[in-house]
């Protein structure tokens, strides 16, 4: 019946209901007679079917999607984005940190990219974990520090056995992980709850470190996690202050004498030259060169788009 006899949206008690209040528009009856012939009106069912027409052929002029968002008007040569709005549409089609279009869809139904409602008309998990079971296992587990069992597929699809002392559960980047000792390795290591075949408790416990941070072991092995492009910069800002802008999510930093020492791992590094021109302070890229060149490639393009010479090599 859709939202019409939805009982939490128009909640309509039925079609006959529907029929009886078209009935009462005059222009409603004309239109119905008009365009779905003179016995429109006669049945309920025919009514109500004739009502879901109209409402879908009108969902689908123009009028009611319009497409006309600044974006829309970018795609189409219309306008062009500041410098902001180039570092979110880069960072929303990221492929090493936010993957937001693999749910996000950016092309209709039909294939184009202009007209695009940015769903893929699918529902995802995005923060319940896909694994509830060894969400609960584990967390019982850390808390009376109880020494488990754990079979692990890794992300190529290999299985693997080990003993494994939780320390604790993280959620970072739209994944629940688990962080503890792991007895196979005889190391520190984070586990994705989703990859998790089984989980059991062993009648051994263990001693968890004073003071350990699970969240910040979480983010610094995933900050280091070996990538294309290792990345140095070193940034002149107070360290207090550079922790609150976005790059320091995914970086590491370190006091220095003569600054913050950033470090990071990059796939892409055209996203991470909009990453470090979006910064306040003044910096200057240790490694790779490759990425001090994609910076200034991109200041020559903002000062062209600004009507200015641009800078030489």
């Amino acid at each position: 019946g859709g939202p019409p006899l939805n009982p939490v949206e128009m909640g309509m008690p039925d079609e006959a209901a529907i029929a009886a209040r078209i009935a009462e528009n005059k222009d409603y009856v004309k239109a119905f007679e008009a365009f779905y012939g003179k016995d429109a009106l006669s049945d309920p069912r025919k009514t109500f079917a004739a009502a879901t027409s109209a409402i879908a052929r009108f969902e689908r002029t123009p009028a009611f999607s319009p497409f006309d968002s600044k974006y829309d008007r970018y795609l189409r040569g219309e306008v062009e984005l500041t410098d902001q709005e180039e570092l979110g549409r880069t960072l929303f089609f990221s492929r090493q940190f936010t993957n937001c279009n693999l749910c996000h869809d950016v092309k209709a139904r039909d294939g184009r990219i202009e007209g695009a409602t940015f769903t893929s008309y699918k529902y995802f998990n995005i923060g319940v974990p896909a694994n509830p079971a060894a969400l609960s296992t584990l967390g019982a587990a850390a808390l009376a520090q109880q020494r488990v069992a754990m079979r692990y597929r890794d992300m190529q699809g290999r299985l693997s056995e080990r003993p494994f002392d939780p320390y604790g559960l993280g959620y970072r980047g739209g994944r629940w992980y688990a962080v503890g000792h792991c007895g196979l390795r005889r190391a520190l290591r984070s586990f994705r709850l989703d990859r998790i075949e089984s989980v059991d408790p062993l009648p051994q416990s263990f001693g968890r470190p004073e003071g350990f941070d699970v969240l910040a072991h979480l983010n610094a092995s995933l900050v280091e996690m070996p990538r294309a492009h290792a990345v140095r910069a070193l940034v002149q800002a107070p360290l207090e202050a550079l922790t609150r802008q976005p790059l320091a999510a995914i970086s590491s930093l370190e006091q220095q004498e003569d600054g913050v020492l950033l470090r990071c791992q990059a796939d892409e590094l055209p996203w991470m030259a909009l990453s470090f021109a979006a910064l306040p302070f003044p910096f200057r890229i240790l490694e790779p060169d490759a990425l001090a060149r994609e910076i200034a490639s991109h200041a020559r393009q903002l000062l062209t788009l600004a009507g200015q010479a641009p800078v030489p090599d």
